[in-house]
């Protein structure tokens, strides 16, 4: 394996440029071969997901069936993200933190509003938060080793010394050397999870390293449902997960309930926001309509 600062380097470089993209899937796939894949067995009940709902102030434009809060249909619409290329289907959310759905809803406001956060010009925002129930235990490749991760979220500290644990075993029992190069590899593609600067480059190396691990899994029998990574925008302290469409798809993941949520700032003080509730809890049909009657 090729020296672990000089992978990063080549990575990043690679990163910058979008005609870069074989080179980079060949660098990683390269470097990330003889890397193992740590698996987790997800038993959370539920998870969270958010999205950006534009409505005017009649309501008109109110989400109102499954479909326009699942993954996105139009895979033509679809652009770079941490876990997917252009035109990917990818179902993301976050996962609670010891069953607490309160966290797991902020994790999910804030991946989908930072940006409508960061623009002081939008007093008022609003989101549509649903629960998703879990039908089944969720096969997860897991990444809790950024450092900045396991500094703010115990979880994710606990995971990440298992996860060590494991892979210091695997090495004893396998006559191996020098387990430490293998967690410091995975430490470096968990901090790319993490970073919120630079966002198309880092964007251009998590999907990549994605869809290698998607590849790889596939082709050894793997049963693999998706990814647990730390939340960039809540500056690690948040869980979030990229699973496979097909989860939707085949009732794995079932839609519970549906609330309206509402980013507002404060126009004497444009730094000061918070998101409130702006309806009540919806709950919908079995085809996965609901009707959110009235706005806070």
């Amino acid at each position: 394996m090729i020296d672990l600062d000089s992978f990063k380097m080549e990575v990043k470089l690679l990163a910058q440029r979008e005609e870069n993209m074989l080179a980079l899937k060949k660098a990683i796939s390269k470097f990330y071969c003889n890397i193992g894949v740590p698996m987790l067995e997800s038993h959370h009940p539920f998870m969270i997901r958010a999205r950006y709902n534009s409505i005017n102030e009649n309501g008109f434009g109110l989400f109102n069936k499954k479909s326009q809060v699942s993954y996105n249909p139009f895979p033509d619409l679809i652009k770079l993200q941490r876990a997917n290329f252009n035109g990917e289907q990818v179902f993301y959310g976050s996962m609670p933190l010891e069953d607490n759905g309160n966290h797991a809803a902020i994790t999910a406001l804030m991946e989908v509003g930072f940006e409508y956060a960061k623009d002081k010009t939008r007093m008022r925002e609003y989101f549509t938060v649903c629960r998703w129930q879990i039908n089944k235990p969720l096969a997860l490749m897991n990444l809790p080793f950024s450092r900045t991760a396991i500094q703010k979220n115990s979880q994710m500290e606990e995971a990440a010394n298992e996860q060590r644990n494991l892979i210091v075993q695997h090495f004893e029992q396998e006559g191996l050397i020098n387990p430490d190069s293998h967690v410091q590899a995975l430490e470096f593609i968990s901090d790319c999870f993490c970073e919120r600067t630079d966002k198309e480059v880092y964007y251009r190396i998590t999907a990549t390293y994605c869809h290698f691990i998607r590849d790889w899994l596939k082709k050894n029998n793997v049963h693999f449902d998706g990814f647990l990574y730390p939340s960039a925008n809540t500056e690690a302290t948040g869980v979030n997960v990229a699973l496979n469409k097909t989860l939707v798809d085949d009732n794995i993941l079932q839609l519970d309930y549906v609330k309206l949520m509402c980013l507002i700032r404060n126009p004497s003080d444009p730094k000061a926001m918070n998101f409130a509730p702006a309806s009540e809890d919806v709950f919908p049909d079995e085809n996965g309509n609901f009707n959110i009657v009235s706005i806070y």
